[in-house]
């Protein structure tokens, strides 16, 4: 009972120390500017939401933000250029950022409506091997190039080698050619005649996350980031309450603690 206790009263204790940093940065007129990076990988409604939920907490905060390849992100915080960046994960294992999740996303198989695979609820991994194409740029965000590498050949898959791009008509028009098949957010937008199927056995997922100093010191970051453990808690909770419609297995979103 005492550990129970003792675990919620130090997040209440330091819930309250972060509300009373910024109220009384308001009071002092000591609100500088919150300034943003992100990278070209994250989904634009995502930025939007992002950006939204910190103007309805901090109406008086000015939010400033600009985009730019991960690598030089993570040094323009570490440089304290800006105060965090939305980039999808991973970043670099040897990193000294914080991470703190804001949307989870599955990646599922692009492929035509008639191909003979999509006749199947979820894709064999040997069915992809040498077919699967990989668009990631290996410069603009090198881990998560490495990683999603090391994930498909963990599951028997060899990806076929692309062009990289960024480009999603461009990528879905390759899969209508029959020049390969690709990987795609679960709720993306598909040009006609494509569909979406997951990979049998494969939890495959791109995550979206806030990164920034472990000691950052601006006091709007904070509560920022309670803000999104709160959504993600609460996401997780109606994801495990109802049942999926296609018995894909749900993922329990974690969510770094601020230090």
């Amino acid at each position: 009972y005492g550990e129970i206790l003792l675990a919620y009263a130090r997040d209440l204790l330091q819930a309250r120390a972060d509300l009373i940093d910024m109220l009384k940065a308001l009071r002092l007129g000591e609100i500088t500017p919150l300034k943003f990076g992100f990278s070209s990988l994250v989904e634009k409604s995502t930025l939007g939401s992002v950006i939204e939920t910190t103007r309805r907490l901090f109406s008086h905060c000015e939010i400033l933000s600009d985009g730019d390849e991960v690598p030089n992100l993570e040094s323009r915080i570490r440089g304290g250029d800006i105060d965090g960046a939305l980039v999808t994960l991973p970043i670099e294992q040897n990193s000294d950022l914080t991470a703190c999740i804001v949307e989870r996303q599955r990646l599922l198989v692009c492929m035509r409506s008639d191909d003979p695979l999509a006749d199947q609820d979820s894709i064999p991994a040997h069915a992809l091997n040498g077919k699967l194409g990989l668009f990631i740029y290996p410069a603009v965000h090198p881990a998560a190039h490495r990683r999603m590498i090391e994930l498909l050949n963990d599951i028997g898959i060899v990806p076929k080698k692309c062009n990289p791009t960024t480009n999603r008509e461009h990528i879905q028009w390759m899969v209508e050619e029959r020049q390969c098949y690709a990987l795609a957010r679960s709720g993306a937008k598909l040009l006609p005649g494509l569909t979406l199927r997951p990979i049998y056995g494969a939890d495959l997922t791109i995550d979206t996350a806030l990164i920034l100093r472990a000691n950052s010191q601006h006091p709007a970051l904070a509560l920022l980031i309670r803000e999104f453990r709160k959504q993600a808690d609460q996401v997780s909770y109606f994801q495990t309450a109802k049942k999926s419609a296609v018995s894909e297995r749900i993922n329990t979103v974690k969510v770094g603690r601020r230090q």
